[in-house]
């Protein structure tokens, strides 16, 4: 600084600016002694910033911001109870989700599970001593268990008198012991006839009209909410901690709350699914499921709009499209539950790439009328490595709360589970993908932890951040290796990949020079 304008100056005061005019000239030498063209070095803004900041809001999770969970989609109550126990429980995942427990038609196909013909606890998974010993089984394991419920409809009977997979009688619209014609919306002066959900124009359609067939039951009257107010009563003295809320916004969150409200014990968290659809005039926004859940515990909406953005940007093969998470375009961040597909979107995505939505005749990448626009750029197992990275993506953000869907192969959209145990044949298990267990370490250590030093590649290829001195993250979804220099925030030294057997070393400024490989995900930690 030079004796003359030292002089007069107390040196204690000076050291602040010292010391940041140090760091500010270790950030120069390290950017322009990298050999790396500009082709490789960070996404600048418009004002020459090296780094772009993602969720400048310092808004922090409060519960489940070190958490992941999984769907074990299909699978039978014995082969979940032995998955927490050898791999969930020992991989740190909070919870496991499966299928609607309740008694259901009977069939091979998935979707019979989704179509209720009683609330005893017998179905294809297992009888109801199967389920309890689930329940034990995992939470000695440490892992919570979420089932997915209906409670919009019941089974439309395919015959004049059918029979549920327990041995439970029932005719369409009646559901002796249990419901009666006059507990479902009903055409005025015919109980046994209904409107057919056709559009999401009107309240009065989406939520009083049979979705796909499917006896709608009213579940604004007393005796309605009653019995499935004591049905989820079980559940919660059973030990069920949270519940999938199949078709949610087809039932009013007034008539949900009524239901919900009352629980008591151990059920304390509601997922809902709510398809929104704002480009179509949907009525009925996400905000107001936003407090109903049992005994007013934790509500949480399925993230669909993040889904599709995540997966368009994934999918293009340019990240430089991938959304803010933390913008109002999504639901919060302490109400959504996020996820890269479910067993829903896989089988529209599907099907959309086939062309095989109603209305498409065929063409390739349409969504028609009988496909949900969020599938038509969603990723899946179908995408491969792909599909890895953007899971691991949503592990690594301090958003929400991720769910990995579980899955098996399939032929068309309504094909069942295979016949032999998981994970193996037909079976995918993404939760069982080494890089994503490795992601729920890094996800629960750096819970804590802000996101900082958010960097993309000027090709779009390569995404990076730290989480506020814990950990580093990084993934590279291009066909080429790409070198980065980043910001670790990262005390000096030499850190493992928790992916692979890689090293990272972090300079004594917190800097370091990367080596990212062709799809590969980098997550080291303090």
């Amino acid at each position: 600084f030079g004796s003359r304008w030292l002089k007069g100056h107390n040196l204690n005061s000076l050291l602040p600016e010292m010391l940041r005019a140090c760091r500010l000239w270790a950030l120069v030498s390290f950017w322009t002694s990298q050999a790396a063209s500009e082709k490789c070095s960070p996404r600048r803004g418009a004002e020459g910033a090296l780094l772009l900041q993602l969720g400048r809001s310092k808004e922090r999770l409060k519960s489940r911001d070190a958490d992941v969970s999984t769907y074990l989609f299909q699978w039978p109550y014995d082969s979940v109870a032995e998955e927490c126990e050898k791999v969930l429980g020992p991989a740190g995942y909070r919870a496991v989700c499966v299928d609607p427990p309740m008694e259901h038609l009977p069939g091979e196909e998935w979707y019979w599970r989704y179509q209720p013909v009683s609330y005893g606890l017998n179905s294809r998974g297992g009888n109801e001593t199967k389920f309890r010993s689930m329940v034990d089984r995992c939470h000695g394991a440490g892992v919570e268990v979420y089932v997915d419920v209906l409670l919009n409809h019941m089974a439309a009977a395919r015959r004049r008198r059918a029979v549920g997979i327990a041995g439970t009688e029932f005719s369409y619209r009646n559901f002796s012991g249990l419901y009666s014609p006059e507990e479902f919306h009903h055409d005025t002066g015919n109980l046994l006839s209904n409107c057919r959900l056709d559009s999401v124009a009107s309240r009065h359609v989406l939520q009083d009209c049979d979705l796909l067939g499917l006896p709608d039951l009213n579940t604004a009257l007393p005796s309605v909410q009653a019995k499935q107010t004591s049905f989820l009563q079980m559940l919660s003295d059973v030990g069920v901690d949270g519940m999938r809320v199949d078709a949610a916004r087809h039932m009013p969150w007034s008539d949900l709350a009524a239901i919900m409200t009352p629980v008591t014990g151990n059920l304390k968290l509601a997922m809902h699914e709510a398809v929104h659809e704002e480009r179509l005039g949907d009525p009925v926004p996400l905000s107001e499921y936003f407090r109903v859940a049992p005994g007013g515990g934790e509500s949480r909406m399925l993230e669909f709009q993040g889904a599709l953005e995540v997966g368009k940007a994934f999918r293009s093969g340019d990240l430089r499209s991938l959304p803010n998470l933390g913008d109002g375009r999504f639901v919060p961040s302490v109400h959504a539950l996020t996820f890269t597909d479910n067993h829903d979107i896989q089988r529209h995505a599907w099907s959309i790439r086939r062309g095989k939505c109603s209305g498409c005749n065929g063409t390739a990448g349409c969504y028609g009328t009988g496909c949900i626009h969020y599938a038509e750029h969603a990723l899946f197992f179908e995408d491969g490595p792909l599909h890895t990275l953007a899971n691991a993506y949503l592990l690594a953000l301090p958003y929400g709360y991720p769910c990995i869907m579980s899955s098996y192969n399939f032929s068309s959209t309504g094909e069942g589970p295979p016949s032999n145990e998981p994970c193996g044949g037909r079976w995918i298990c993404e939760h069982r993908q080494a890089a994503l267990l490795g992601m729920v370490r890094f996800r629960r250590s750096t819970a804590a932890a802000s996101l900082q030093n958010f960097v993309i590649s000027p090709n779009g290829h390569v995404v990076a951040f730290s989480r506020e001195g814990l950990g580093y993250f990084a993934l590279n979804i291009g066909k080429e290796w790409t070198r980065l220099g980043v910001q670790t925030s990262l005390p000096a030294g030499s850190y493992p990949n928790l992916i692979d057997d890689r090293q990272v070393h972090v300079n004594t400024f917190g800097f370091a020079d990367l080596y990212i490989p062709p799809l590969s995900i980098l997550a080291i930690l303090r």
